[in-house]
């Protein structure tokens, strides 16, 4: 499978409709080591991936941790999600100060959504999802996230460059100002299958394996 590539829109993420043609895509939760970062934000999903939009109608709120400018990775289960985004003021404080700390090299928690439109069919589908994932020793403490949030997390490891935040914000929207975010999520050997929901429309779709073969 060819490697995985998506550009997202951080002002329609914030501001998604249920009429929106653009990726949107959302990290849902992060945990590093310890610390359980804060959803700071609340942002609006599709309710239903397969129905008709219609403005105003088809979308949920549900709690994120940043917005998504991009995500890549090769769809080898050994190889890293490299993820960036943007997060609000508090929630990009709380990063700065975890890589102060020195924390590289962690223990992670990701879980992560993208959604696209098809408009031949006109549909929404799931383009990218961390769909199911299995603690490895030492994992981050348990998730706070709603059992109905539309990913399910999955673990890794900080790449060599930890978390990077950008020093000044930016205007995304008016009133809305984030720092921009990356990192890669490196695999480790986990407790059991981890696996990511991958679709090109919305009725194609692979579930591929993410991380190292367990020890």
């Amino acid at each position: 499978m060819p490697e995985f590539s998506e550009h997202c829109d951080p002002i329609d993420a914030l501001d998604f409709r249920a009429d929106e043609t653009r990726p949107a895509g959302y990290l849902l939760d992060l945990a590093v080591g310890d610390t359980i970062v804060p959803a700071g934000l609340k942002v609006a999903v599709p309710t239903d991936v397969t129905a008709e939009p219609s403005p105003g109608a088809g979308v949920r709120l549900t709690p994120a941790v940043a917005v998504l400018g991009s995500l890549s990775w090769s769809t080898v289960p050994g190889d890293p999600i490299r993820i960036f985004a943007y997060a609000e003021i508090g929630v990009a404080q709380t990063l700065a100060a975890l890589r102060q700390s020195g924390r590289a090299d962690v223990l992670v928690r990701v879980a992560v959504a993208i959604y696209e439109y098809d408009p031949g069919m006109r549909a929404y589908f799931t383009r990218f999802r961390t769909h199911a994932g299995a603690a490895p020793p030492g994992a981050p403490p348990g998730s706070p996230m709603d059992p109905a949030a539309p990913a399910t997390p999955v673990y890794g490891r900080l790449g060599r460059d930890g978390l990077l935040v950008a020093r000044d914000p930016e205007d995304l929207t008016p009133g809305v100002r984030a720092h921009a975010l990356q990192f890669e999520l490196l695999p480790v050997p986990a407790a059991g299958p981890q696996q990511i929901l991958l679709q090109t429309s919305p009725t194609t779709k692979v579930v591929k394996p993410f991380g190292l073969p367990q020890t």
